[in-house]
């Protein structure tokens, strides 16, 4: 099951790790996995 509902902070928990340590980011794009949500990478980053 997707987890919705704490989408937006655990994206905001793995940018602040990752703060300082890299110059960019992608997430998960065009990849489905059964019945989990996932988002276009560069829709959720715009």
């Amino acid at each position: 099951m997707a987890r919705r509902a704490t989408y937006v902070d655990d994206c905001n928990r793995a940018l602040d790790l990752a703060s300082g340590h890299f110059d960019s980011a992608r997430i998960i794009d065009h990849f489905q996995a059964g019945d989990a949500d996932l988002l276009e990478g560069f829709t959720s980053l715009t």
